[in-house]
């Protein structure tokens, strides 16, 4: 009984309409309803169904006894259409020909262009890209290299590092000229 009191005092407390209404069922189904229900139900609407047992159409005689023999004298035996099947194969390879072009031309000029550049730039001498660094040096993003190189160390431990005769030969092997290195 507790926990319907308390229900009923959460009702009453949230002001709900179902706390003033009785808790009594208000309907009564009599005993044995549900058990006598599908007989019911089936027997009402057989009275009220009414079939008509003159159907609109009429089949011949021997109509389906004979209908496979009529289908088999309406086959006839007409020959491929290779029209179009060649059509149809005309249409595709014409489909794989422009692919392939279109890849081909893609490549193509794709290629040239990046070989032109890498042409142009095997043609500057060393002179022109150093004059370029030292001119737009400050066009690169510093703080993005030095985190690129120096990830988890610090920059100054991995400079000390290095000597300046180990620089001076990788400089030499990469084909640097010793003398910008030290103006």
């Amino acid at each position: 009984m507790k926990a319907t009191e308390d229900i009923l005092l959460e009702l009453q407390s949230m002001n709900s309409p179902l706390a003033d209404m009785p808790r009594n069922m208000p309907y009564e189904v009599p005993e044995g309803y549900f058990d006598s229900l599908p007989i019911a139900v089936l027997d009402h609407d057989n009275d009220n169904i009414r079939l008509k047992h003159d159907l609109p159409y009429t089949v011949p005689d021997n109509y389906f006894e004979e209908l496979p023999s009529i289908i088999l004298k309406n086959i006839t035996q007409e020959p491929a259409k290779p029209r179009r099947m060649i059509l149809y194969t005309q249409w595709m390879a014409a489909a794989i020909l422009l692919l392939l072009v279109t890849i081909g031309g893609y490549n193509f000029l794709n290629n040239s262009n990046q070989a032109g550049f890498d042409n142009r730039l095997a043609q500057l001498d060393e002179s022109t890209l150093n004059e370029y660094i030292e001119n737009n040096i400050s066009d690169f993003d510093m703080e993005s290299i030095q985190n690129t190189y120096a990830s988890n160390q610090n920059v100054e431990t991995l400079i000390n590092d290095i000597n300046e005769d180990d620089i001076v030969n990788y400089l030499n092997d990469a084909g640097w000229q010793q003398e910008i290195l030290y103006n």
